[in-house]
């Protein structure tokens, strides 16, 4: 004779199914996330050599700003924020930092500008401030009429300088323009590209994901928010600091 589940063993089982989905489930996010973390060390790596291959080209100079006399681009470079690509005052836009690895062939792939991890989808590869299928080719109305920003938006903070230049509105010479990350002269060790650090937890949880001059990508820990949470628009005293203090290497 068949035995028949009681109401009562049912709801047992349902309720062991729902103990052990629960103590699985939060081990299961930290895999897919070290999985992403991963993935964005590689795209970092990507962005290294592609940086390496334009300093090689341009006399060692990291890329900055195209064109480079607007000093509104200059300022964004230098400060090594995460707006890659601005429209305004030029026909074609202008490209910063990584941005301009992509408008030069350096980087043909600007899918790797997203962390994979990032929380705010609107700043996704296809979100609203991201690159997507109408990037910077396209005219600036199109991607307004098409639902997204009029500027593009990277998930990570590229920094062109070692320092800020505080004559950087009145700059002439624009063929060799100071402070800017020189590959044959400056030490690897300083910070070329992070996670976004502005707010914590923005792509990875505890710490960022950090790109180095030398190439080398290296994760650094905050598992106690000491990053602090910085405007880099406005506070770049703090901006600066926070590269300095915390990601640059010895």
């Amino acid at each position: 004779m068949k035995h028949a589940f009681t109401l009562i063993e049912l709801l047992v089982v349902m309720a062991i199914i729902a103990i052990l989905a629960a103590l699985l489930m939060p081990a299961l996010e930290r895999a897919r996330e070290s999985a992403r973390r991963a993935v964005c060390v590689g795209q970092m790596r990507q962005v290294a050599f592609a940086t390496h291959l334009y300093a090689e080209a341009h006399k060692g100079r990291t890329p900055v700003a195209q064109p480079y006399e607007w000093w509104p681009a200059r300022w964004n470079s230098y400060l090594g924020l995460e707006v890659i690509w601005w429209p305004d005052y030029y026909p074609d836009g202008c490209f910063f930092g990584p941005a301009l690895l992509v408008h030069t062939d350096f980087l043909p792939a600007p899918e790797v500008l997203y962390c994979p991890s990032v929380r705010q989808r609107e700043y996704a590869f296809d979100g609203y401030y991201g690159w997507g299928e109408i990037g910077p080719a396209m005219p600036d109305g199109t991607r307004q009429a098409a639902g997204c920003n009029a500027y593009i938006s990277s998930t990570y903070y590229y920094r062109c300088s070692r320092g800020w230049p505080l004559a950087v509105a009145s700059m002439r010479d624009m063929s060799n323009p100071p402070y800017i990350f020189n590959t044959h002269n400056d030490r690897g060790t300083y910070a070329l590209m992070a996670d976004l650090f502005s707010t914590p937890g923005w792509n990875h949880i505890e710490g960022y994901n950090t790109l180095y001059l030398d190439g080398a990508v290296l994760w650094v820990a905050d598992k106690d928010a000491h990053v602090p949470a910085v405007t880099g628009w406005v506070h770049y005293g703090q901006f600066e600091t926070s590269w300095l203090t915390y990601f640059d290497r010895d």
